[in-house]
């Protein structure tokens, strides 16, 4: 069960565009029922979704749950149940890679799509909706506010081109 608490984090000081190749958040305490990352091709662009979890993907995100990425679809984001229950209760990481599952990612490099897709210069992290073992059925506020995102750090891993950066890690 869960309760709406929104949260996000933000990096906007990529400094210039990179070629993500994943996204790792190690969460201090159990992670959100819903929670998403999304990108930024330019500073002045609109934050694109890159991925969505929830155990509620149709009713949070409008998107089908699991939803196979195929040729058609490997440029847009997905919603996966995955890393959106509640346990562990404590240190768990999530890595999103940009390219895992995506048929052309193997040919990375001849796909015009997938290097797009790869790109940003912001990313950010929202955090939507929090696990509470159901206590929001007992509309008592004190244990609702007893619950908290715990995030303890975040890594942006990215190529910047030859001889580009890797390891990104911005600071909490």
């Amino acid at each position: 069960m869960s309760a709406s608490l929104s949260a996000s984090l933000s990096w906007h000081s990529l400094s210039r565009a990179f070629e993500i190749t994943y996204v790792k958040i190690a969460f201090h305490l159990s992670r959100p029922e819903s929670f998403a990352i999304y990108k930024k091709m330019s500073p002045d662009g609109p934050w694109i979704p890159y991925q969505f979890y929830s155990e509620s993907c149709q009713s949070t995100y409008n998107l089908p749950k699991n939803e196979k990425i195929t040729d058609m679809n490997e440029h847009r984001a997905t919603c996966t149940n995955a890393h959106s229950g509640i346990t562990p209760l404590v240190g768990d990481r999530v890595t999103f890679s940009t390219l895992e599952g995506r048929p052309s990612g193997k040919h990375f490099h001849d796909s015009p799509m997938l290097q797009e897709w790869v790109t940003a210069t912001h990313i950010r992290i929202a955090l939507n909706r929090i696990n509470t073992l159901g206590d929001q059925a007992f509309k008592d506020s004190k244990t609702m506010q007893s619950y908290y995102y715990a995030i303890y750090d975040v890594a942006i891993g990215g190529n910047g081109g030859p001889g580009g950066t890797r390891g990104l890690r911005p600071k909490l």
